[in-house]
């Protein structure tokens, strides 16, 4: 027999525990089975018997083999006797509202099939199959990359836009600028008022041939329109220049006002500095 206290062996008949002065009511532990499963262990001694529990008879490779290719249909459910898992991720699955619940329910199958985490219809663990843990961490890394792939074509195809935007609104500032120039040269030459401004026949201007704006002549002045949408600045955008004749003590000058949409100010970085002089 054994003392209850401190598991130390005892001679029968004992009315203390020589060990732990323990005293000996006749109601001792037997160890007589811990023993007899560990004949290495010490007198007293509890020992518990290394079990790893019982696996199920399904073959992890198999299941994992069924979750890759047809997981979200839940046919490594219906391999592994859970029926009942198997017809909700088919039913989800054909319910286009609801298919990616069974899809992300898959991949957590599939990762425990990896650790030996997934259990089958008996509520067994099969054995770890480690193949299937590593395709689902390059799963996610294939994700995360693409992810990243495609917010840089987003940017990339976004800056190539305002690129191709800028390209074509480049023809703005050039035309202005030679209709500012012929203007001042005709307002130079200029006899009286009224011989100091006209319209574009009347100074000699012809605006440039353009698939991207329409020039029109406003009198004393000039516009252009946009044919079609430049990135963000929108089809039928204006960008326009007045002149106005100033009066200063007897003495007259020609000063240009240059207007543009504001959300086309960035395409022409140039365009209102054509009116500051």
């Amino acid at each position: 027999m054994f003392c209850k206290n401190c598991g130390n062996q005892l001679i029968d008949g004992s009315k203390f525990c020589p060990k732990c002065g323990q005293k000996i009511d006749g109601d001792v532990e037997k160890k007589t089975e811990s023993i007899s499963q560990n004949p290495f262990a010490e007198p007293g001694q509890k020992y518990d018997m290394v079990d790893d529990g019982e696996k199920s008879p399904k073959d992890s490779c198999v299941a994992g083999l069924l979750s890759l290719f047809f997981g979200p249909l839940g046919i490594h459910d219906f391999y592994c006797g859970k029926s009942k898992n198997g017809i909700i991720k088919l039913i989800l699955s054909i319910t286009v509202f609801f298919s990616f619940i069974p899809a992300i329910w898959n991949i957590v199958d599939l990762f425990h099939i990896g650790t030996g985490k997934y259990v089958d219809g008996d509520n067994l663990p099969l054995k770890a199959a480690p193949w299937a843990k590593w395709i689902v961490i390059l799963q996610f890394i294939a994700v995360a990359l693409l992810f990243v792939l495609l917010i840089t074509s987003i940017l990339g195809i976004g800056a190539a836009n305002n690129s191709i935007a800028k390209s074509k609104a480049s023809e703005i500032s050039p035309a202005f600028g030679t209709y500012i120039m012929m203007q001042d040269a005709n307002f130079a030459d200029c006899v009286t008022l009224d011989d100091c401004y006209g319209s574009f026949d009347y100074i000699g201007y012809t605006p440039p041939a353009s698939v991207n704006f329409y020039y029109e002549d406003v009198g004393f002045g000039m516009r252009a329109i946009a044919k079609t949408s430049l990135g963000d600045c929108p089809q039928g955008a204006v960008w326009s220049v007045k002149a106005n004749i100033i009066q200063e003590n007897n003495d007259y000058t020609l000063k240009y006002s240059c207007d543009v949409d504001p959300e086309c100010e960035s395409l022409t970085p140039s365009f209102k500095k054509l009116c500051e002089k």
